[in-house]
């Protein structure tokens, strides 16, 4: 039996993890809809991953667009005890402009950003009451 060593060990991965995800949830409208993760601190995030198929996007667009800007995700356990690259909202909300503007993005980014744009103010509004 051969092993490979490439493969990193629960220690290892475990050691890499610094935040769980306290909730898991879809943010829709009629037209948009992603699922999202609410961190320890409040705030919600989105995976890599996710923020790029959601708009019918590979996620190494998202990876590209990340490292261009020098973001680093946030890694954290999800529910499902996955460790998973994640980042926040604005971010998002970034990158689905940036496509927009490049002149790559398509109806889903259109839709997204203006989306998440409304749920993020409402989210501000609510706690800043």
């Amino acid at each position: 039996m051969t092993t490979n060593t490439n493969q990193p060990t629960n220690n290892q991965t475990q050691k890499s993890t610094t935040l769980i995800v306290t909730e898991r949830f879809k943010l829709q409208s009629k037209s948009f809809r992603v699922t999202a993760y609410k961190l320890p601190d409040g705030k919600t995030t989105v995976t890599v991953r996710q923020m790029a198929i959601t708009v019918r996007k590979q996620p190494k667009t998202a990876k590209d667009f990340l490292k261009r800007l020098g973001i680093s995700p946030i890694t954290a356990r999800m529910p499902n005890c996955c460790v998973a690259d994640m980042v926040y909202l604005p971010t998002v909300i970034d990158y689905f402009r940036d496509l927009n503007e490049s002149g790559r993005g398509n109806i889903r980014t259109l839709l997204g950003q203006e989306f998440l744009t409304k749920h993020l103010l409402e989210e501000e509004a609510k706690n800043n009451r």
